[in-house]
């Protein structure tokens, strides 16, 4: 999977169970999430490496967490599609009116 979809997913997704008045608040989680990940998974799969000799742990625990997150992230859509709360950016219908003519 290239780099940039693990990087643009989850903001797209976020955007998805988050409302109009509450999207800002939720892209600077997400990216808050991103930014302390990238600070301590380094140490956290060092140390891993060093206790086993190998990356193979340090796979499953990625994987294993993203799959945990995927696993919230579909129950928050379904949550919110069950209390009927998906709303998305209204498009305000205006009149058009003819200009008059020269």
């Amino acid at each position: 999977m290239p780099r940039a979809v693990l990087n643009i997913l989850p903001a797209a997704l976020s955007t998805e169970i988050s409302t109009d008045e509450t999207r800002p608040e939720a892209m600077a989680l997400v990216y808050l999430m991103f930014g302390i990940g990238a600070l301590i998974t380094p140490y956290i799969t060092d140390s891993i490496y060093d206790v086993t000799g190998t990356y193979d742990l340090t796979w499953i625990l990625c994987t294993a967490l993203y799959v945990i997150a995927a696993i919230f992230l579909l129950l928050a859509l379904h949550i919110k599609k069950q209390n009927n709360v998906l709303v998305y950016d209204r498009v305000e219908k205006t009149e058009i009116r003819p200009t008059a003519e020269l």
